[in-house]
């Protein structure tokens, strides 16, 4: 009884070991893919464009005096 009883909880201590790591997997690879140069510079233009079109928006409203 004891043998089962250590074989269920060495397979659960290797099942909680196997979820740690591929969380672990999980976040490398959200950050790498979050910092590739594709990304940020999708993210930049997108940024430019809306900043340029509030600016021009706010013109055509007379928002700003200038």
């Amino acid at each position: 009884m004891t043998t089962l009883q250590d074989e269920y909880l060495a397979g659960r201590t290797a099942e909680k070991l196997i979820k740690q790591h591929h969380a672990k997997l999980v976040r490398g690879a959200i950050v790498k893919a979050c910092l590739s140069p594709r990304v940020i510079l999708t993210f930049s233009l997108i940024l430019i464009i809306s900043l340029g079109g509030f600016f021009l928006f706010g013109k055509l409203l007379g928002l700003f005096e200038n």
